[in-house]
């Protein structure tokens, strides 16, 4: 499946973004609604994937400590590799953002300690 994928601030992507999220995590998962969105929502990173058609797919979020999160896609978009796609563009902006200066989370031993999506590549 061919893929696009826009970032941009809360207010930019939230139209496209917040349906993914309120179908995959509040009706398929069961998450409260009121604790899907919250207050980090405004000074993340969003990245939306959408199809050839302008759909958008599958959604993601950078915070501003380099961490990802709130990644969904939409059921009939999944094992297509949208996931992946959002993954791996949220991670080059984290990467974009530590050569800028951005916080990372520090390993007590030194360093900085990868996300939990390190296995998916450098």
């Amino acid at each position: 499946m061919t893929t696009t994928l826009r970032f941009g601030d809360w207010a930019a992507m939230q139209a496209d973004a917040k349906p993914i999220r309120m179908e995959v995590f509040v009706q398929e998962q069961n998450v409260p609604a009121d604790l899907e969105m919250d207050e980090r929502d405004v000074v993340c990173l969003h990245a939306v994937a959408y199809d050839a058609a302008g759909r958008p797919l599958g959604t993601g979020r950078l915070l501003p400590d380099g961490h990802i999160g709130r990644m969904a896609v939409l059921r009939s978009a999944r094992g297509a590799g949208v996931g992946g796609a959002i993954l791996k563009g949220l991670m080059e902006k984290a990467r974009a953002g530590r050569r800028q200066g951005c916080a990372q989370r520090p390993d007590p031993r030194g360093g900085v300690l990868p996300g939990p999506w390190f296995r998916h590549g450098r």
